[in-house]
């Protein structure tokens, strides 16, 4: 019986980390009004309502058949970025499914969502520079090619729903001299 009641603990204390790292992740992607979790789904949209990001919970594995319902759910609703949440990897097929669809989808173990990494007082800040920005940085730094890069699978890059050529500032702390800034491209 204890056992059960720890777990029970547990899993109410892991999901509100959940919902924690989802608010933390729709606030980077410039989202700030959430409405409440109903048939596991969380939606949050930006001031003007122009996007609209939705978050699907599944506690079942989910296969290339099972995505195209989550898929579907996320044209029902009408948003332009997606999130599922899962408790173990999807499959391969699933996976493709989800990457064909024109709305953005970005898929989270329900572990990944546990501790916020972009939190740890090691990680550096990042911040997507503007495409206007791009000629500057490249003129000072580099070319997109010769910059450091980040993968599209970067727990960074799919917090903030980077994509393919988006350039990044990072600015790294440092106890012992000024924090060093470089820039990066997302590949």
């Amino acid at each position: 019986m204890v056992v059960c009641l720890i777990s029970k603990c547990t899993k109410k204390q892991n999901m509100e980390s959940i919902h924690q790292t989802l608010n933390f992740i729709a606030q980077l992607r410039g989202y700030t009004d959430v409405s409440d979790e109903e048939d596991g789904r969380l939606e949050f949209s930006n001031e003007d309502s122009s996007r609209k990001l939705v978050v699907l919970f599944t506690q079942a594995e989910v296969g290339k058949s099972d995505v195209h319902a989550h898929l579907s759910t996320l044209e029902e609703a009408q948003a332009t970025e997606g999130i599922l949440v899962v408790p173990r990897k999807i499959t391969a097929g699933a996976l493709k499914e989800a990457q064909r669809h024109p709305v953005p989808i970005h898929v989270f173990l329900h572990t990944e969502l546990a501790f916020n990494v972009m939190t740890h007082e090691y990680c550096p800040s990042y911040e997507v520079v503007p495409v206007e920005k791009h000629a500057a940085v490249f003129s000072t730094f580099a070319t997109a090619d010769k910059l450091p890069r980040i993968r599209k699978e970067d727990p960074v890059a799919r917090y903030m729903g980077l994509q393919k050529d988006t350039v990044v500032k990072v600015v790294t702390p440092s106890d012992i001299t000024t924090s060093a800034v470089h820039y990066a491209v997302v590949v």
